[in-house]
């Protein structure tokens, strides 16, 4: 059971992280003049770096709690960096979804939740950063919301194991 649900967490992150991207290249195609190419550049290799640790996380955890850690904080990293190329984006907070669920896989309930917390914040630095107060806050709510959701239904979850 335990080995399902998490095999089924991981086809969410993964289709969270593709549909995210799908998103975002479908935007930049309906407006090709929002970014410079440079900007685009980065932001592919950005994305593949997203996607090869997405990759390797699996096996890169299962070695020792400090490379969890560091694979969360790496990953952060790239969000902040995306966000930050592209202020006025906000679906890439689905992103952070991804580390949300993994986070709440990979460590203990308190650890994950900590995290949770941390990439809340992250989060919600982002939207206000990227946006004016009237649309960052709602988002920020929003956004808080499904990350406090998972974290919950992974708790039920775990219970009922």
């Amino acid at each position: 059971m335990a080995r399902r649900r998490i095999l089924v967490t991981y086809v969410i992150a993964w289709l969270t992280a593709i549909g995210t991207v799908l998103r975002y290249v479908s935007r930049s195609l309906s407006y090709p003049e929002t970014l410079s190419s440079d900007t685009l550049r980065q932001l592919a290799v950005l994305f593949a770096a997203f996607f090869a640790l997405l990759l390797i996380e699996p096996w890169l955890t299962r070695r020792s709690t400090r490379y969890s850690h560091l694979y969360l904080l790496a990953q952060s990293l790239i969000i902040t960096v995306v966000s930050l190329l592209t202020p006025n984006v906000d679906y890439f907070a689905t992103l952070i979804v991804v580390l949300v669920i993994q986070a709440l896989v990979i460590f203990p309930f308190d650890v994950g939740l900590r995290w949770v917390v941390a990439l809340t914040v992250l989060m919600v630095i982002l939207m206000l950063y990227g946006h004016p107060i009237d649309q960052g806050v709602p988002l920020a709510i929003i956004m808080s919301m499904i990350y406090l959701f998972i974290a919950a239904f992974v708790a039920v979850a775990s219970d009922a194991d």
